[in-house]
């Protein structure tokens, strides 16, 4: 049972302060600019991603082989990271995770934890997700013209965060960066030179670079 991450440190290894950034894949959309963020303004960072895997208190599922099973290395290793959480107390934690339909209290619980231990949390709205693949849209069309949508055919059927921002512990907050992925409510494949997404609705890290004053106004934020 695949449990166990790697015990690296981004961001400034050594600082005093520390961040965590937890949750599934779309946790990864936010890596490059907190990982720059943090470099530039003194924090360490910690990541602990595992694909598939929704940062929620409930039974996952995930694909293997055509087929699809219980994913119960996902809570094994969500436990695990929870309670390395609970002994860090870290500063900060930006927590994300892919939409999902579960019970809302199977996320509540989870952000009531992280809360608990830290002194700030922000919760990172989902990504749109584009219709089609950016990449196969270009290759296909040759042109960034007929690769974009309006935002409101991207959105999820299903969000994350579910808790509206009323019935989040008081130490947390929701962070949505669609208007920055999107501008003007329209999703391009290509936006300011690069392209937006290597899929559908994951962030290539030139594009999530342009994110970093963003993630350097989270990190000041807390404290104050």
């Amino acid at each position: 049972m695949d449990v166990d991450y790697p015990a690296c440190a981004y961001g400034s290894p050594s600082a005093a302060r520390t961040v965590v950034l937890f949750g599934d894949s779309h946790a990864g959309n936010w890596f490059e600019p907190l990982d720059r963020a943090a470099k530039a303004d003194g924090w360490r960072l910690l990541v602990r991603i595992k694909a598939s895997c929704r940062p929620i208190d409930a039974e996952q599922i995930v694909a293997e082989g055509g087929h699809e099973r219980p994913y119960t290395e996902c809570k094994a290793w969500r436990e695990v990271v929870l309670a390395e959480i609970d002994r860090l107390a870290p500063d900060l934690i930006v927590v994300a995770g892919t939409g999902h339909a579960f019970p809302v209290d199977a996320e509540r619980r989870v952000l009531a934890r992280l809360a608990a231990a830290a002194q700030r949390v922000v919760i990172m709205r989902d990504t749109v997700w584009f219709p089609q693949e950016a990449v196969a849209c270009l290759r296909k069309t040759g042109d960034p013209a007929r690769c974009e949508w309006p935002l409101a055919d991207t959105l999820p059927p299903n969000d994350f965060p579910r808790t509206p921002q009323t019935d989040l512990p008081p130490r947390a907050r929701v962070l949505d960066l669609r208007h920055r992925i999107c501008p003007d409510g329209r999703c391009r494949a290509v936006l300011d030179g690069r392209i937006v997404m290597f899929d559908s609705h994951h962030l290539t890290a030139s594009f999530s670079r342009m994110l970093t004053g963003d993630f350097r106004a989270v990190l000041s934020d807390v404290g104050r």
